[in-house]
């Protein structure tokens, strides 16, 4: 057999080659080894940081998750914390042991089916902690779906609103009575008269003024008669229905807003009113007496009239001889009228 021989430039350049190729692998698997744990690394940057979000999230965010029934699954830290509730608590049952009503878990199933409607519930409610304690949040509820479309549960995620309830409440509250202040009354007021024109529901608006509590300053001290404005409006709360609205209009001057109430109605709580006050035996004074205006809702009519047909009403009273009650007439309203002062 013939002996085969390679020309010696053949297989020097042969060589070359596969030095070449063998070096260009070689570097190939470098670079990919290199690349292989840059991404590796970036990887593991990334599932740190998300670890410290998660962290942050289970520390600082009143968040929870149920399953379509509503059983908790999940909580965070900081809602643990904020409920009083430990996770193994929680997971024992529902979030309606948070809201403070007797048909809680009738609550919780209707804001579940809100979400799955619409997608997601927005809502400011009162909850209460394991401690009895009350608080406010701002609710946010969203359902959650696995790859099919089923419903597999909620996250709830609550936002602590508290303290801008309690401003709220300082804002709107008479400070003295612990009733709506003026601004808070123009403000449902309004709110009554819309629903009254959209709905075609009635209400009627009463004005009662104490009589000659100017006296009583003059006579007792102001700190009697802040004594007797603080009896007067617990008077008033304790005898009138849990859907009216009691505010205090300014100085000895409250108003009532009767929802679903019509004249005769208005007329007879307004007697009821007066002779409970009447027949009080106030500490500090003998007596105490007041009038009263009322005015009903006629459709059509402004703010503006409804309100002077209440107060044109009390004026009648007060200048009747006082300790009455006094029906509004529809008026027209006159620019130069003049104030009328009551204060006696």
């Amino acid at each position: 057999m013939a002996e085969i021989r390679l020309h010696p430039v053949i297989f020097l350049v042969s060589v070359t080659l596969i030095i070449i190729v063998l070096a260009t692998m070689t570097r190939t698997l470098q670079l990919l080894r290199s690349r292989g744990h840059k991404q590796f690394r970036q990887l593991k940057r990334e599932r740190h940081k998300t670890q410290r979000h998660l962290a942050i999230i289970d520390k600082h965010i009143l968040m929870a998750n149920t399953d379509a029934n509503g059983k908790v699954t999940k909580a965070s830290t900081a809602f643990c914390e904020h409920t009083g509730y430990t996770k193994e608590q929680l997971k024992s049952g529902t979030l309606a042991r948070l809201i403070p009503d007797e048909n809680s878990s009738s609550l919780l199933q209707q804001r579940y089916q809100e979400a799955s409607q619409k997608g997601l519930v927005s809502v400011e409610a009162q909850e209460k902690n394991a401690y009895g304690g009350l608080y406010w949040v701002k609710l946010q509820i969203e359902p959650q779906y696995d790859r099919n479309a089923n419903l597999i549960g909620f996250t709830e995620i609550r936002e602590d609103i508290s303290t801008q309830k309690k401003l709220e409440e300082l804002w709107m509250t008479d400070q003295l009575t612990g009733l709506y202040n003026r601004s808070r009354l123009d403000e449902l007021f309004e709110a009554e008269l819309r629903r009254a024109n959209r709905y075609g529901t009635q209400f009627s608006l009463l004005l009662l003024d104490i009589d000659h509590f100017k006296q009583i300053n003059d006579t007792h001290g102001h700190l009697v008669g802040d004594d007797v404005l603080y009896a007067v409006a617990n008077l008033l709360q304790s005898n009138i229905r849990d859907v009216d609205i009691l505010g205090r209009w300014g100085g000895e001057e409250f108003m009532l807003i009767l929802p679903n109430t019509n004249q005769s109605e208005a007329l007879i709580l307004a007697e009821k009113l007066r002779n409970t006050l009447r027949d009080h035996p106030f500490t500090a004074v003998s007596k105490v007496t007041a009038s009263i205006g009322i005015s009903s809702y006629i459709a059509g009519v402004e703010a503006d009239e409804l309100f002077k047909r209440a107060d044109d009403a009390l004026y009648r009273a007060k200048a009747k001889g006082r300790d009455r009650v006094e029906l509004g007439m529809v008026s027209i309203p006159n620019p130069n009228e003049q104030s009328r002062d009551r204060s006696a």
